[in-house]
């Protein structure tokens, strides 16, 4: 396998928008960048891959609530919260949102980076199904970066 090419400046982290473990990281990671003074010169580059193939099965409830309270315990200004909706509407895979993000690369590192978080806070905090297409692009619509 070739390693991926990195610019000078760029972290690049392989994750899942379903993923509260790296929401959590990428959160504390943009508050540094932001403290330090390097929003314009250090970017972070999701590559994103489907948990459910790692995981091999389709994400559920089981998997996912139970991480919510511990995770969101350690940055409460996310809000996150149990899913709110009917548990048929339950995302059982993060493709379409991954794909998104790949999507939003080709305007620029900026806007994968807010529109992964605003898809990840989507889910974890908002109850958004984020499987559906018309989600993303609702959450999508938010998004202002295009740099």
């Amino acid at each position: 396998m070739t390693p991926p090419q990195v610019s000078p400046g760029t972290v690049v982290a392989f994750t899942d928008v379903m993923c509260g473990w790296s929401t959590l990281a990428f959160h504390r990671f943009y508050q540094a960048r932001e403290a330090a003074g390097l929003e314009d010169r250090l970017t972070l580059d999701p590559q994103l891959f489907l948990l459910e193939d790692v995981n091999r099965m389709a994400l559920n409830t089981k998997i996912i609530e139970g991480e919510k309270p511990v995770v969101g315990a350690l940055a409460e200004e996310l809000g996150f919260k149990p899913w709110q909706r009917d548990p048929s509407e339950y995302p059982v895979t993060s493709l379409p949102a991954n794909e998104a993000v790949h999507a939003a690369k080709e305007q620029s590192a900026r806007a994968a980076e807010q529109l992964d978080m605003a898809l990840r806070l989507g889910f974890w905090r908002d109850s958004r199904c984020i499987s559906m297409r018309h989600e993303i692009l609702d959450i999508a619509t938010d998004c202002d970066r295009s740099m």
